[in-house]
């Protein structure tokens, strides 16, 4: 044991010191249990996938199951809104000293109605929108627009035709602009008695043009911006007085102008249709006095149809082309009707008619089912009716605006609660 000891003793003390701290470098070699635990997240997100994966197939069929209930209930909504029997509400859009006549009304690119109309106090030229609870009413311009007509041009602002009757010994075609708030109006036409029975209507071209009365010369004429200036021209010459109680002015499927118009000389109904390079015009009835506030629209199957007044009758009729004649047929025959005539197709596709009884003085509103005419009364007592213009919501249900001359107010009817664009 001393000798033992004496050895130890003899060996130097750093040979028993600890080495260095610093842990080694690079990373610490795997284990088996690190490479389990990779193989189990692995498996885990693996998993995860494959549930995801299931997920979301899941969440495609379920949104195609929902994308075809939402197209069978948009069809039905427009097959069915023809017959939803809902309540006509009235309200009014401005009762202050006789306003409404010669007014026009359209939807705007959001679904509220707009109308332009003429306030006799003050002559002006008004506009008033619709915000889903009241009306908003701005004087477009103060030059005695009458014989209006509205739409909204492509950059969703209002324009507005109308004739300037008050200018002394002349009038004016009378085009108004609304940009930023800021109305804008310039004559199109100048002369003795020039712009009656305006009809406006923008092209494809994104440019307004309008058809209007030429009283001195018995013309119907048409007028189209280009960007920079007015084109006139003459559409029908063909009788001393064609053109001269109301106009309706529609750009067809095919881009190009048509218009709808009363030929006071022989009486009859025309139609007239720019190709391109000239106008063709026709003759769609014929039988009596017709064609009195002629109102045009192109149907669904892209075939024009006009509503209009059978003077001779005092029958509300309707004529339809097929592509390649022209078949008038009666709507309403009872008592004196079908004044102020304004058409409209439904979602349904079918065709419907608001007028004036001018024997109740009633406004009223009728529409085609695909085998006949079904109307009845919108408002009554009173004189109440007249310059009527229909439209049909988003909702898929029939607007109405019209004047009431007993009270000389203009009015507002609409079925069921009015619903802008979604």
């Amino acid at each position: 044991m001393k000798l033992l000891a004496f050895a130890i003793a003899l060996v130097p003390f750093p040979l028993l010191a600890q080495g260095p701290l610093e842990p080694p470098a690079g990373p610490p070699a795997a284990s088996m249990k690190t490479l389990q635990e990779l193989s189990d997240q692995i498996a885990q997100l693996g998993t995860q996938l494959s549930t995801a994966q299931s997920d979301l197939v899941k969440t495609r069929a379920a949104l195609g199951r929902v994308q075809a209930d939402q197209q069978l209930l948009t069809g039905l909504l427009s097959t069915s809104a023809a017959s939803l029997s809902l309540p006509w509400n009235i309200g009014i859009v401005e009762s202050a000293n006789s306003v409404g006549t010669f007014h026009s009304m359209t939807l705007s690119p959001e679904g509220q109605p707009a109308v332009a109309y003429y306030k006799l106090t003050g002559t002006d030229l008004k506009y008033a929108i619709y915000d889903g609870s009241s009306w908003h009413i701005e004087t477009a311009s103060g030059f005695g627009g009458v014989d209006t007509s509205i739409a909204f041009g492509p950059n969703g602002e209002p324009a507005i035709s109308s004739w300037n009757v008050i200018l002394g010994a002349t009038s004016a075609v009378q085009y108004s602009t609304r940009d930023a708030g800021v109305w804008t109006t310039v004559e199109v036409d100048v002369g003795n008695n020039i712009g009656r029975n305006t009809s406006l209507a923008f092209g494809p071209d994104g440019q307004p043009a309008i058809a209007y009365y030429d009283q001195p010369n018995g013309n119907l004429k048409f007028a189209r911006y280009n960007g920079v200036t007015w084109t006139i021209v003459t559409v029908d010459n063909s009788a001393a007085d064609v053109g001269g109680v109301d106009n309706s002015l529609v750009f067809g499927p095919d881009g190009q102008p048509a218009i709808a118009y009363y030929d006071a000389t022989n009486q009859d109904l025309k139609f007239a249709r720019y190709n391109g390079s000239t106008w063709t015009l026709t003759t769609v009835d014929s039988t009596g006095s017709v064609g009195v506030d002629p109102s045009l629209k192109f149907g669904p199957d892209g075939q024009p149809a006009i509503a209009y007044l059978d003077l001779g009758n005092l029958d509300l009729k309707i004529a339809r082309y097929n592509g390649t004649t022209w078949t008038p047929a009666t709507v309403e025959s009872a008592g004196a009707v079908g004044r102020s005539a304004s058409l409209a197709f439904g979602p349904d596709g079918q065709p419907a008619i608001s007028h004036h009884d001018q024997g109740t003085q009633d406004l009223r509103f009728t529409r085609y089912n695909g085998s006949s005419w079904t109307g009845g009364t919108v408002d009554t007592p009173g004189n109440v009716g007249s310059f009527c213009a229909l439209s049909f919501g988003f909702d898929g249900q029939p607007v109405i605006s019209y004047y009431d001359q007993t009270n000389e107010d203009l009015k507002f009817a609409r079925k069921g609660v009015f619903k802008p664009a979604p």
